[in-house]
């Protein structure tokens, strides 16, 4: 009995298994067989569903017993089965047809300025909401493809459109465009700083929805041009000198809501565009702007945007054609957005390659399936240019330096932050500097790091990335250096990566929810802080060999990095001039770190180090003398000879028997 009981309930949970579907399928016009881009499949009762990419294909997890509803503006939705439709793959909307004929028409036309106003004050209502969002911008020039973005973001909305968007994950594809590239640094935030209900601090054109009853007559000619019951079709075209946007607007004259609004202009004056050189221009804008909203809650659908213009680069006029997407595409969840403050970032480019890529979230969130369009562009990217994750971008284009930089083992000097010292150390924008009181320390330097949390459920299980990223660009040092500003900047950044791992470690060893990380997280910044105020207590101010001495076995025992290389020695002359004027530069910083690291047996990084500080201009017999060290311990004998030589012609007459191996070698 027990058997045949086991038998009944595995045979069961075999066929709920056999029940699940992986739908995949194409949303078209009933009568063109066009597809509709960009549409909505939701399955019924549930609030799940999907939107349908550029191609009008779409793929939905589902149960065989489940109703799909398709829906799409100005068609008439449909329900079908999903065992049915997994049999063809196809659903065809029909469009609502237009009832123009029935419409009584008065004489000015003053009830449509009366619709749009009370459409206006249906949308002023709106309280705020939120929204998970997926935005795709796609720039090509003479057929071909110069840029790609693909990101997703939190949405923040209200009556008069899209007010902010908080970054979860994006990616950026490039290509060169001539000799340079064309990039639309901030899409978003010209979007999000577009006030569709007043005309305040906008950077494009009015429109309609901006003005009251007296200012739309003076500056708009509005025309019915389409009627589906109580859905109305309205051509706005500006009449006045200055410029605003013309367009047409759906809105349902029984309930005062809006369904759709289009900004269009040709030869656009007002915009915020700038080219990324001062001698380029922009020239021949034409620009469209399409706002849709749900017809039953009035919450915000989708936005598109299309412009073409001329980039005049001195030496040649290249035709663009740029096209973005941004779909709202759920309004009762949100991301968990990355643990991070990305405040003074303000492009585009600069949000997205300023953090880890995160595969697993593209992975397991893609709300669109990719279109034929968008895999082209991909490839292209990849055969032609550069696909980016995360901070490959200056390899092609220095200006997209990523300043916050993930730690690493590589050591950073004063010269790799921003506002530092002149390289002499002692003065700085003409004021030669004594070291300040303790309490007025905090105005003489700053290091900023931060611990990156990017948290993700994924299988109802919590999915995570750690980094510790090095805001070089916050980061400066001001202080007269001393034997250990090399060690205080470095140690300081190392405690940071420290308490990232104790962070992941403690995240990935007991099974967390998604509740229990704002406090994780809260309690290891704390900690950080904690411990960041008791180091620079110990190391600012006073020679204090016991602190360099604790931290370097820290870091040591949990890092692998022996940070007192980085230590000058107690100097009475100048090792180069032989003077007894003695300044702590950057160069010889670099200079004796790269010393340190070849007492060390660190042959390899003491070269590097060395060279890097040969591109300080710093060129000397004992620069040529310890790199021929280092080579000849490396067994890369001719190498080794060729900076002996180099040692020998700048007067150099130490480490004779070296010179007598380079000689019998010969």
């Amino acid at each position: 009995m027990i058997k045949r009981l086991l038998f009944v309930y595995f045979s069961f949970c075999l066929l709920s298994a056999s029940a699940q579907l992986q739908l995949k399928g194409k949303v078209v016009d009933a009568q063109t067989q066009a597809p509709l881009s960009f549409g909505a499949v939701k399955i019924k009762h549930t609030t799940r569903g999907v939107l349908t990419n550029e191609d009008g294909v779409f793929q939905i997890h589902c149960k065989e017993t489940d109703t799909l509803i398709f829906t799409y503006l100005s068609y008439h939705p449909k329900e079908i089965p999903a065992k049915k439709f997994n049999q063809n793959g196809i659903c065809r909307l029909k469009v609502k047809e237009n009832q123009l004929s029935t419409v009584l028409v008065n004489a000015d036309e003053d009830y449509l300025y009366d619709l749009v106003l009370k459409t206006r004050k249906q949308l002023k209502k709106m309280p705020d909401y939120g929204s998970k969002t997926y935005f795709m911008l796609e720039t090509e020039s003479k057929g071909q493809p110069v840029e790609q973005i693909e990101c997703y973001y939190n949405a923040s909305l209200d009556g008069s459109g899209l007010k902010e968007m908080g970054l979860k994950n994006g990616r950026i594809g490039m290509a060169q465009f001539e000799d340079d590239y064309f990039v639309s640094l901030s899409t978003t935030g010209v979007l999000a700083s577009y006030d569709l209900l007043s005309d305040k601090y906008n950077a494009l054109p009015s429109n309609p929805l901006q003005m009251n009853k007296r200012e739309m007559k003076r500056n708009y000619k509005l025309i019915l041009i389409g009627l589906n019951g109580s859905k109305y079709r309205i051509k706005f075209k500006g009449k006045a000198k200055e410029e605003v946007f013309n367009g047409e607007l759906w809105l349902d004259a029984n309930e005062n809501k809006l369904i759709s609004i289009s900004l269009k202009q040709q030869g656009l004056k007002k915009h915020p565009f700038i080219p990324l050189h001062e001698k380029h221009k922009l020239e021949d804008l034409n620009f469209e702007l399409t706002y849709v909203f749900n017809q039953d809650n009035q919450k915000a659908e989708k936005m598109e945007l299309a412009y073409e213009l001329n980039y005049d680069n001195s030496s040649e006029v290249r035709p663009v054609k740029t096209n973005a997407i941004v779909l709202f595409y759920d309004h009762d969840s949100q991301f968990k957005l990355p643990f991070y403050e990305d405040e003074t970032l303000l492009s585009d480019y600069d949000k997205i390659v300023a953090r880890p890529y995160n595969d697993v979230f593209w992975d397991h969130n893609e709300v669109l399936l990719p279109s034929e369009k968008v895999n082209r562009y991909r490839a292209f990217f990849e055969t032609n240019g550069v696909l980016l994750n995360f901070d490959n971008l200056s390899r092609h284009y220095e200006q997209f330096t990523n300043r916050k930089r993930p730690w690493s083992t590589d050591r950073i000097f004063r010269d790799e932050l921003n506002l530092t010292l002149a390289q002499t150390g002692v003065y700085y924008r003409g004021v030669k500097f004594t070291r300040p009181n303790r309490m007025d320390r905090e105005f003489e330097y700053k290091l900023n790091a931060q611990i990156f949390l990017d948290i993700n459920v994924i299988d109802d299980s919590l999915h995570f990335i750690t980094s510790t990223l090095i805001d070089l660009d916050k980061s400066f040092y001001s202080l007269n250096p001393d034997r250990y500003t090399s060690f205080f900047i470095n140690s300081f950044f190392d405690l940071v990566e420290i308490h990232r791992q104790k962070l992941d470690d403690r995240l990935r060893n007991a099974p967390w929810n998604l509740e229990d990380i704002d406090k994780i997280y809260a309690d290891a910044i704390d900690q950080l802080h904690e411990h960041l105020f008791t180091f620079r207590l110990d190391m600012l101010g006073r020679e204090n060999p016991q602190a360099v001495e604790k931290y370097s076995q820290m870091i040591e025992r949990e890092l692998g990095i022996n940070n007192r290389l980085l230590v000058l020695p107690i100097i009475q002359k100048d090792f180069v001039t032989g003077k007894k004027e003695y300044t702590i530069t950057v160069a010889n910083e670099k200079y004796f770190y790269a010393l340190n690291l070849m007492e060390d047996g660190q042959y390899e990084k003491s070269i590097q180090m060395f060279m890097k500080y040969a591109e300080e201009g710093e060129h000397h017999q004992w620069l040529y003398l310890n790199l021929g060290k280092n080579y000849y311990a490396l067994e890369e004998y001719e190498k080794a000879c060729q900076f002996f030589d180099l040692y020998q012609s700048f007067g150099g007459t130490h480490q004779a028997s070296l010179m007598e191996d380079c000689v019998s070698n010969d």
